[in-house]
C-alpha cells in the first residue's frame, strides 16, 4: 500500500511538473495550434513541438521535447529540461554588455565582480523583503545569506557573457505543488526574494533618472519599502567597475507556480554612464536604522467585502521581521481598482498606521495605496 501511494503521489507531481511546463512555455510566446486525446500542438515562430500528456513519465520523450523547445527557442536543451524537471525555479540572467568584450569571454576581474555583489544584491533583497532599510548596515538576515548561498549558477552561453542563476522556490518538505492551481498560494520567501530583486532593480535605475538629491525621503522610503538599499546601489556600482562592463542586463524568468507574474519585471538594463548617480543614490540611503513600519508592500492574498459591507483586502507582507497578514480598509473605488492587482498578483504598498488583532494587522485609515510598476518612481 505504502508503495501505490508513493506512486500515486509521483505520478502527480510530475503531472504537475507538466502543466507547470506548459505554462511557462505559453508565457514565453508559445500558442495552443491543437488539442486531443494524447496531448497539444504548441506553435512558436512556424515551429510546432507535440508536448504528450505523458511527457513526464518517458525521461526519453521528455529530452526529445526539451530539445526541439529549445531550438525553436534559441536556448540550451539542459536550461529548457531544467525547466521541465524542475518547475519551482525563479531564473536570474546577469549578462554583462561591452563592445571591448571578446565573444563568450570577460576579464576576470569583471567576473569575480559580478560573482560577488550577484551574491549580495540577493542577500540584500533577501534582508530588505523581511526589514526593509534604506540600508542593511550590519542587519543581513541569515536566511537570505543561506539563499544567496545555495543559488545555482549554470553554465555561461555561447555568443555572449551571461550568468544564469537559479533560485530554488518552496525548499520546505510540503511543497505547494499539491495547492489547487486557480487558488491564491501565499508565495515562499525565495520567491518574495527575487521579486524583492527585480522590483528594486527596476525602482533603483527609474531613480537615477533624476537627480539624486531632489528625491525626498518619502520618495526614498517608498524605494527601499520595495528592496532599494545602499547595497544594491553599491553592488550595482561595483558590477561595472571595470570599463570593460559598459552595460549590466539582467532577465528574469519567474516559475508560474505561484500565479501570474505579468507585472513584475521581465529585464532591467543598468548602464555605466549611471554610476555616479548609483554612487550619490548609496550615499543618499547611508541611514542605518530600519524603515518605517509605516511602509509596507506585497501581493494581495484576498480581496472582497465584510460581513458589514465594508470593502477590504487582505496583504500578503512582514512585520518587526515576521510574515504577517494585514486586513486594509478599502473605498468601494479602491476596491475596484485593487481588483486587477489581486488578479495579477502585483506588489501592492500601503502607507499608514496599523494595529494588532489577534493574528493579523488591521488598517482602517490607509493613507496611501499604490501598485508598484517600472512609472511609480
Amino acid at each position: 500500500m505504502e508503495r501505490e501511494r508513493d506512486d500515486v503521489e509521483t505520478a502527480e507531481l510530475r503531472q504537475r511538473h507538466v502543466e507547470l511546463f506548459r505554462t511557462w512555455l505559453m508565457d514565453s510566446g508559445w500558442t495552443l495550434r491543437s488539442q486531443g486525446p494524447l496531448g497539444e500542438l504548441l506553435e512558436l515562430n512556424d515551429v510546432t513541438v507535440a508536448i504528450p500528456r505523458t511527457l513526464g513519465q518517458d525521461a526519453i520523450v521528455a529530452q526529445g521535447v526539451a530539445s526541439r523547445v529549445a531550438q525553436a527557442m534559441g536556448r540550451s536543451s539542459k536550461d529548457v529540461l531544467k525547466r521541465l524537471l524542475s518547475p519551482l525555479t525563479d531564473r536570474i540572467e546577469l549578462r554583462l554588455i561591452g563592445t571591448a568584450l571578446p565573444s563568450g569571454r570577460v576579464p576576470l576581474g569583471a567576473a569575480t565582480e559580478a560573482l560577488r555583489n550577484g551574491r549580495r544584491m540577493i542577500s540584500a533583497s533577501g534582508t530588505s523583503a523581511i526589514t526593509p532599510g534604506w540600508s542593511v548596515a550590519r542587519r543581513y538576515r541569515p536566511e537570505a545569506q543561506a539563499l544567496a548561498r545555495d543559488a545555482e549558477l549554470a553554465h555561461t552561453e555561447d555568443g555572449s557573457f551571461v550568468f544564469p542563476l537559479y533560485i530554488t522556490l518552496e525548499r520546505a518538505e510540503d511543497s505547494t505543488l499539491v495547492y489547487d492551481p486557480d487558488s491564491v498560494i501565499p508565495e515562499p520567501f525565495e520567491r518574495r526574494v527575487t521579486r524583492t530583486l527585480a522590483t528594486a532593480l527596476a525602482t533603483t535605475v527609474s531613480l537615477t533618472h533624476a537627480p539624486i538629491d531632489e528625491l525626498s525621503n518619502a520618495d526614498l522610503d517608498d524605494a527601499s519599502s520595495v528592496g532599494v538599499s545602499k547595497e544594491l546601489c553599491d553592488s550595482l556600482h561595483q558590477v561595472m567597475k571595470s570599463p570593460t562592463v559598459e552595460e549590466v542586463e539582467f532577465n528574469f524568468e519567474w516559475s508560474p507556480a505561484f500565479g501570474k507574474t505579468e507585472t513584475f519585471p521581465g529585464s532591467v538594463n543598468v548602464e555605466r554612464a549611471s554610476r555616479p548617480q548609483l554612487l550619490s543614490l548609496a550615499k543618499r540611503l547611508s541611514r542605518p536604522e530600519p524603515l518605517h513600519s509605516a511602509v509596507y508592500s506585497g501581493p494581495i492574498l484576498e480581496i472582497g467585502r465584510g460581513d458589514e459591507g465594508a470593502f477590504f483586502f487582505v496583504l500578503d507582507t512582514y512585520f518587526r521581521e515576521r510574515k504577517t497578514r494585514m486586513r486594509v480598509a478599502l473605498s468601494e473605488e479602491q476596491h475596484d481598482e485593487a481588483i486587477s492587482w489581486y488578479r495579477n498578483r502585483a506588489t501592492v504598498l500601503v502607507q499608514g498606521d496599523a494595529k494588532q488583532f489577534k493574528s493579523e494587522l488591521l488598517m482602517d485609515a490607509p493613507g496611501r495605496i499604490d501598485a508598484w510598476s517600472q512609472t511609480l518612481f
